[in-house]
């Protein structure tokens, strides 16, 4: 294909299976067509021995040209050796138009011990952004999951960042709805919901070490995610857990699993390790009965006499690994490095 242009990315059709087209000036730069008909601009590269993949972004959110200098940034840092970057937080947030709503604290639903905070504006111990104090509530740590609900208008005012609002309102344009004015509070009050996995979650539950994987499982990342965490319609129901999603949460989930769907593959990384270091560990340990047993007839032990030959023969064990040519320290490292749960 020529180069890429917003023009010929919007052309490409679907196909019942992901297909790439690069880009014929920057080498590495391509687009992945999905059979959702989703589009997300990305890079390829070698690194380590090893042909890798960098997701940029979607198509519609970013152009063609916008994509290409991500893209030129991104090849830059790896030709310069910056290819072991650790992927510290993902976010995801949705926009929304809600003049009529108030977060409420105790309309959140949390797993136990998850802090939670409810601030307003003359709170000034909570900022979102430097210098800046919003109404909104905030659940979690950032390193691990977190929840934060704010009033995106008051920081697009306090922070002049009218980017935002050029944003909102092309997307009204496209939907033939009148632009938000600002100036009336009581009309454009904009809520960002935002959902943020830290590092802590990334790496210990989903084994997330590259930024393949990330591509890869980042749908299920947030899919449980919104599930763990989540703002509900309060019931008379003593038990939180059965109060249904709040109808803007509703929404937040819908727009996940519509931009994130090709982005799943059903597994939770983490479970299936454990899974696979369970089964080795009960078939090693069939094995150890096993041993035992024989060793035990060989030294012409008797069934009612096993267990303690068992807790006498420790010692003799002891002994064996003593006159071992490496030492347990190092027998250990090797087993380390031999058996990988994933």
């Amino acid at each position: 294909m020529d180069r890429l242009t917003k023009r010929s990315v919007e052309k490409l059709e679907v196909s019942d299976r992901d297909y790439f087209v690069w880009d014929s000036e920057l080498s590495g730069f391509g687009v992945r067509v999905m059979p959702s008909g989703r589009k997300s601009y990305l890079v390829q590269y070698r690194a380590s021995g090893r042909s890798r993949r960098r997701t940029i972004g979607p198509h519609g959110v970013l152009t063609a040209d916008e994509a290409r200098v991500e893209a030129k940034k991104l090849l830059g840092d790896v030709a310069r050796g910056g290819d072991q970057m650790r992927i510290s937080r993902v976010d995801f947030a949705v926009d929304i138009l809600t003049p009529w709503f108030v977060p409420d604290v105790d309309a959140v639903i949390l797993p136990a011990r998850t802090t939670k905070r409810e601030f307003r504006e003359k709170d000034t111990g909570q900022r979102f952004f430097a210098n800046t104090e919003v109404t909104g509530i905030a659940c979690g740590h950032v390193s691990n999951r977190q929840m934060v609900i704010y009033d995106k208008r008051a920081e697009v005012l306090s922070k002049k960042k009218l980017g935002w609002l050029t944003s909102w309102n092309e997307t009204r344009a496209r939907d033939g709805l009148p632009p938000i004015d600002l100036e009336d509070r009581n009309t454009s009050r904009v809520w960002r919901f935002e959902n943020r996995v830290g590092s802590k979650c990334l790496r210990r539950r989903w084994l997330i070490k590259s930024f393949e994987d990330l591509d890869a499982m980042i749908g299920d990342i947030f899919e449980e995610s919104l599930t763990k965490m989540r703002y509900a319609e309060p019931q008379t129901d003593g038990n939180r857990a059965r109060w249904p999603d709040h109808e803007l949460w509703a929404l937040l989930r819908s727009v996940v699993e519509n931009n994130l769907s090709d982005y799943r593959s059903g597994v939770i990384p983490s479970e299936v390790r454990d899974v696979n270091r369970s089964e080795h560990m009960r078939m090693t340990d069939q094995n150890i009965m096993g041993n035992l047993i024989a060793r035990a007839v060989a030294s012409d032990i008797k069934a009612d006499e096993f267990w303690t030959f068992v807790t006498l023969h420790i010692n003799e064990l002891r002994g064996v690994s003593d006159a071992h040519k490496l030492t347990l320290e190092e027998r250990f490292a090797k087993a380390s490095g031999r058996y990988r749960f994933r």
